[in-house]
């Protein structure tokens, strides 16, 4: 919102424009968001609003209003400041300047591009660009009937921006009498409607104050046409061609992020045949989805020739043709097209007039629509089916792509089952569906109203199962006291008596009595409820019966009373009139008595009831707080308040409060970029994994253990996902959670592998033979390319984060796309991304086994790709994927409390709380234990890999191809077959069947029983089947357990836990597996290959696979499914105490494992035996560590080689003087590098004496400074 602007008011007197253009006089009509953004009053409701929110008005109008709400913000800017405005001596010096005629030919050139350039911008819709982070739900451009936007056609705008959708009407009608518009169509408009008058929903006309007149103007009837065919003929062609540059001219003038971001078009009556017949191929993808309301899309007598009744634009658009059966222009009997065609002589039309428009999308073979058929509907639908058309609109507006399901979208909700009826569907090729829609009554009644209705229903139906319908009525009620509810009496009204007054009900009157008249009123109430079918009439008969008769709880009555008196007083009155059999002692319409039978058996009845509605309570709260998860039958009003508070913390949201919650498709132009940008971070991911073998174990020779710490260094980013996490949640960038840094991290992949792919590789570490392979019996040729290997981390490390970074945004977005779907189906699109995922992978393995498997990167081609090019390659795929994330990548609009930048100082207080809670830290140390269990692996795995099976490249690559394919595979088997199997059970088998399988030909290659890489491979391909159950069940337990509006922190906190354990799951490997003797990551033991060894190497084997399998006994800490999911989330309590033990162990163990990783990348200190390494020749630990801390401190200072080696050939304890004399929070001004420099050289240290430059007198120099000491001491 601009700052510095206020509201302002609809009073405000704005000048019309003299001459308005076709833009100026377009309709807009627009949504809550919009109207706060612009700082509008609202000025219209939609049906059943209690309060406006919405605006409507023309774009003159609103550009007139934001002059003036500008002009005021100028003012008071400008206060106190001289007026603007020209001087006399500037209108002087204007004069001057025009009598010279090469400035006046200027002055008149910019003044007409001035003038131009202004009317250019009359000329279009750039008012609306203020919108565009308003969260607008999306944009419909829409065509009103003949007869101007009045009627039907306002309700309908109406309803869809109180959907959130930006409407843009242009209007025909309101063009001045004297232009040429005007002269065709015309009618005198009403001016702009204030906040305070009256706009009823039902009101005939609410933009227009007279008739239509003009030559384009009509009203049909079959005779007129009949008599004089040509010319209507002419007339509708005239009018098609006027309403057609009309809807060109208004997309042409649409601001670009509405173009960008796509639109709807669509229509009633003329302009559903101008929709129908429009040319939309020009916008391409643009348009989103078109319907054609009160239309049938036949030839008839409104489209002058047959060719004329086929849809004109994009076969591809999904479409919608609304229509009722009994339409008086186009319906397919007693309509003027049905009479125009039954004339045999003068008629014409389609000779089977069916009245819809399904047979001409068969025709045309359209892809995708819906034709909506609406039983005793007429040209203007609101009136009969006026809610139908608002879920038909939500539905259509959400997922074009799948109208022609809305069945099936439907039947998962009780409130819709019986709205409509498939007659006609065909799925193959097309995906168009035909149904018929029922007569609907109480279209007054808003959708909230239905909803209350169909409760009230579904109550009473289970009430009445648990009666018993033979016994008498006073079985059921016996005779006691009836408490009435005291109403007070309004004077203006003619009281009626109350029947306890009357002395009916009284006990004196004896129980015969009372019991016949209640036996009596039973019977009728039975028989009209059986006789009267409609569910108006049922519904109220079974609440009136209730409430009177019937036991409640003690709230029901006040519940039942506000929902009548929310009613029109019209509406009230027929409910009273209808159901009143005995007289009910009410005063006004507004007051409607309740009565509550008191007794013990009524008692026991109520309790029943209550326990019923607690299940179903708890029911709604086993649900996440979304809309699309509720129970069918549930509505906000019986939720327990629990489930819909919101704490009152001011800058942390702690609810979601969606517009528009719907489930989402991954697979449409707008979110396509989510799937190909995971597509490609998991071939990053893989390509990152994959090079390690090759690149470092091969091409820089590295130890095995070295190899196994920095490929955990180059994965330390990983750690981060809490910090990305956050950092998506708390800091939006433009009004974007996700977006923005899913484009940031490729740019920050993107820089990571130019610069590797820019720098030429060293020579390889081992000598190689004339056909390119290793010679591994003879010294290295390259040792020095160890000290080159920190230089690649670094880049591998950027890349990481970046790819982190990737993946923490887009999990974000699929857990708020997967927290929309239906629970039933919950977990399919993360399942579906997960297939994608596996996708990446496979591609990365067949470029690097393709690729990369030349003999240098221990493969077996000569030819190849190089470290660099394969980099070079990746760096290309990366620079294409961001104008994709530009283009291709949807976030879901946020409510307005939600865009606020929220503190991270708050964030992190809500995620402490988030924590604390039982479930969810169950969760973080489940996965952080497994995690740590399953990376205690032995470090002989690269060399049995290696030297034993004899591994290559392609053959690595191509069994991780298969492998993951039957990851895909299995994927998919779990999502359609096991997505309700119970997750432990999962888990379970996957965990023991992943130990099996790795186990069998590990064992039979380490005894040298059968030693072939194709056999040692094969259990890649068995073990990705229960891997991909495993990660796919731990992907499901996050969805459930993620907190709305805390996506983002959820996944972090989940991924941060995991990939902690990472490292120090190494570090204790290296530890462990360094004391087996003889040493497991030597070579010459495993070209030597003798019986102790090979022992040796399968008992480190079966510590792994027992550390993996303790993981079974962690499985009580996760839920069973979903249900036991959110049962634990509502049910669990917290503990300060659980939560700090999950925080600090994975800390300490974070910490430790980085610390020794560091230690163990490093030359001088990777041999030492304690972080696993052979351990030192002459057991001078101390020496080594020295030269380690003297090597990094030099390094992080910029000191160069020279000053290192000079320090180096020190002895120890004058090192430990310097490292000790030089520390840099010691030092004065920081400048560390410069004093080192000067105690090196003996420049300027004040202890050395003065020009000592050459080798001898730094001798002497040292010599002085091993007196001083010794002097010190």
């Amino acid at each position: 919102m601009t700052s510095g602007l206020r509201r302002v008011s609809n009073d405000t007197r704005i000048r019309p424009p003299s001459e308005p253009h076709p833009v100026e006089n377009t309709l807009l009509f627009l949504p809550e968001y919009a109207v706060g953004e612009l700082l509008l009053e609202p000025n219209m409701s939609d049906k059943g609003d209690t309060r406006k929110e919405l605006w409507f008005g023309r774009v003159w109008e609103l550009r007139e209003l934001l002059r003036v709400q500008h002009d005021e913000y100028l003012a008071r800017v400008n206060r106190g400041k001289p007026e603007p405005g020209l001087t006399a001596a500037d209108v002087q010096a204007l004069d001057a300047m025009l009598k010279d005629p090469k400035k006046k030919s200027l002055l008149t050139k910019l003044c007409a591009r001035w003038k131009g350039t202004a009317v250019r911008r009359r000329n279009s819709l750039r008012v609306l660009n203020r919108l565009k982070y308003s969260y607008l739900r999306g944009t419909v451009i829409y065509a009103h009937g003949s007869g101007g936007c009045s009627w039907d056609n306002f309700r309908i705008c109406r309803m869809m921006a109180r959907m959130g959708m930006l409407v843009i009407a242009p209007d025909g009608f309101a063009y001045p009498k004297n232009t040429d518009l005007g002269k065709m169509r015309h009618k005198d408009v009403q001016p702009l409607k204030r906040a305070t008058d009256e706009v009823d929903y039902w009101a005939d006309d609410l933009v227009y104050s007279s008739g239509a007149d003009g030559s384009h103007t009509y009203s049909t009837k079959a005779d007129s046409v009949l008599d004089n065919p040509d010319k209507f003929r002419d007339l509708y062609e005239r009018c098609y061609q006027m309403r057609r540059r009309e809807l060109h001219w208004t997309i042409e003038k649409l601001p670009r992020w509405i173009r960008t971001q796509g639109f709807f078009i669509g229509g009633t009556s003329e302009g559903a045949m101008t929709v129908s017949r429009f040319d939309d191929g020009r916008y391409g993808h643009q348009v989103l989805g078109r319907f054609i309301n009160s239309f049938s899309i036949e030839y008839c007598y409104f489209t002058p020739k047959q060719e004329d009744a086929q849809i004109g634009g994009n076969k591809d658009v999904p479409t919608l043709n609304i229509i009722g059966t009994k339409d008086e222009y186009f319906g397919g009997a007693d309509s003027v097209a049905a009479l125009v065609q039954a004339d045999k002589e003068r008629g014409f039309g389609d000779v089977k007039l069916d009245g819809h428009g399904f047979d001409m999308m068969m025709e045309q073979e359209l892809g995708t629509g819906l034709v909506c058929y609406m039983e005793g509907g007429k040209h203007g639908p609101c009136p009969s089916h006026d809610n139908f058309l608002r879920r038909l609109f939500q539905t259509f507006f959400t997922r074009p792509r799948d109208i022609w399901r809305i069945a099936d979208i439907w039947a998962n909700d009780e409130r819709t089952m019986g709205w409509l009826e498939v007659k006609k569907q065909r799925t193959r090729g097309q995906k168009l569906t035909l149904v018929q829609v029922p007569v609907m009554d109480h279209s007054k009644l808003t959708l909230e109203e239905l909803d209350k209705l169909h409760s009230a229903k579904k109550r009473k139906d289970l009430l009445d199962a648990k009666q018993e319908e033979d016994k008498p009525l006073g079985e059921h009620y016996p005779v006691g006291r009836i408490a009435k509810v005291d109403i007070a009496t309004d004077s203006a009204a003619a009281p009626r008596a109350s029947l306890a007054d009357s002395g009916v009900f009284t006990e004196q009157r004896g129980v015969t009595q009372l019991q016949w008249l209640l036996d009596a009123l039973y019977t009728a109430t039975r028989l009209f409820y059986i006789v009267l079918s409609d569910f108006y009439v049922t519904s109220w008969l079974s609440l009136s019966w209730k409430l009177v008769y019937e036991p409640q709880p003690s709230d029901m009555g006040e519940a039942a009373l506000d929902l009548l008196q929310s009613l029109e007083e019209d509406l009230q009155i027929e409910i009273i009139e209808q159901f009143d059999i005995q007289g009910c002692p009410c005063s006004s319409p507004g007051d409607f008595a309740l009565w509550q039978p008191m007794s013990t058996a009524m008692s026991v009845l109520a309790t029943a009831e209550q326990e019923l509605e607690q299940k179903e309570i708890t029911k709604a709260a086993s649900s996440l707080s979304q809309c699309t998860t509720l129970a069918g039958d549930s509505s906000p009003g019986e939720l327990s308040p629990e489930i819909l508070t919101i704490k009152p913390e001011k800058d942390v949201e702690n609810a979601l409060e969606q517009p528009d919650c719907h489930a989402i498709s991954i697979w449409t132009r707008k979110s396509i970029g989510v799937v190909i940008g995971g597509f490609l971070l998991a071939f990053l991911t893989a390509i990152c994994s994959a090079v390690t073998y090759g690149f470092f174990l091969g091409y820089m020779g590295l130890d095995s253990y070295v190899m196994s710490s920095i490929t955990q260094l180059m994965k330390l980013p990983q750690v981060l996902l809490l910090p990305f996490g956050i950092l998506t949640d708390c800091c939006p960038i433009r009004g974007k959670h996700r977006k923005p840094y899913f484009l940031l991290s490729w740019c920050l992949a993107g820089c990571a592998l130019l610069a590797m792919s820019l720098r030429p590789l060293p020579a390889p570490f081992y000598c190689q033979n004339e056909d390119g392979s290793y010679n591994f019996l003879v010294p290295p040729c390259n040792p020095g390319i160890h000290t080159e290997k920190n230089w690649y981390v670094f880049w591998m490390f950027i890349l990481t984060a970046g790819i982190q970074l990737g993946i923490t945004a887009g999990e974000g977005l699929l857990l708020e796309y997967s927290q929309r779907e239906p629970v039933e189906r919950r977990g399919q699109i993360k399942a579906e991304m997960t297939m994608v995922s596996t996708g990446g992978a496979l591609a990365a393995s067949v470029v690097v086994g393709v690729f990369m498997n030349s003999k240098a990167y221990l493969g077996t081609f000569d030819w190849g790709l190089s470290f660099s090019g394969l980099m070079a390659l990746c760096f290309v795929l990366v620079v294409f994927m961001i104008p994709l994330s530009v283009c291709c990548v949807h976030e879901l609009p946020k409510p307005r409390h939600r865009v606020d930048r929220i503190s991270c100082g708050a964030h992190v207080k809500s995620s402490w709380e988030l924590v604390q809670k039982n479930t969810f830290s169950n969760l973080l140390f489940f996965a952080f234990l497994v995690q740590l269990l399953f990376s205690i692996t032995t470090t002989a795995g690269p060399m049995v890999k290696s030297r034993w099976a004899e591994v290559k490249v392609l053959q690595q690559q191509t069994f991780g191809i298969v492998g993951l394919a039957f990851m895909m595979l299995a994927t998919w088997i779990y999502k359609v077959c096991l997505l309700q199997t119970s997750w432990r059970k999962t888990i379970f088998v996957s965990i023991v069947t992943i130990a099996v399988f790795d186990a069998i030909p590990t064992f039979l290659t380490i005894f040298n029983i059968v030693r072939n890489q194709y056999f040692y491979l094969g259990e890649d391909i068995l073990g990705c089947i229960p891997m991909a159950a495993l990660q796919l069940v731990a992907n499901l337990m996050i969805i459930e357990l993620a907190e709305p509006g805390r996506e983002g922190l959820c996944y972090g906190l989940i991924g941060t836990f995991q990939s902690s354990s990472t490292p120090f799951g190494a570090v204790v490997s290296n530890q462990i597996f360094g004391l087996f003797n003889p040493k497991l990551s030597k070579l010459e033991n495993y070209v030597a290959d003798t019986s102790t060894f090979r022992s040796t190497v399968a008992w480190s084997y079966v510590l792994t696979y027992s550390s993996s399998l303790v993981a079974l006994f962690l499985l009580p800490m996760i839920p069973f499914q979903k249900e036991d999911a959110q049962r634990r989330k509502k049910e669990s309590g917290s503990s300060s105490v659980r939560a700090t033990l999950v925080i600090v162990i994975p800390a300490i163990c974070l910490i430790y494992g980085i610390i020794v990783l560091l230690l163990t990348s490093q030359e001088e200190t990777a041999c030492l035996q304690w972080i696993g390494g052979q351990g030192t020749r002459d057991g001078n630990v101390r020496s080594r560590f020295l030269s380690f801390v003297r090597g990094m401190w030099c390094r992080r200072l910029g000191v160069n080689r020279e000053v290192t080696e000079f320090l180096r050939d020190l002895p120890e304890d004058i090192q430990v003087g310097v490292l000790k004399e030089f520390d840099p929070r010691g030092t004065k001004d920081g400048n560390v590098s410069a004093r080192l420099y000067s105690f090196a050289y003996a420049r300027s240290w004040k202890r050395a004496p003065k020009g000592l430059r050459e080798p001898e007198e730094l001798e002497a120099f040292v010599h002085h400074w091993q007196l001083e000491a010794s002097a010190r001491q």
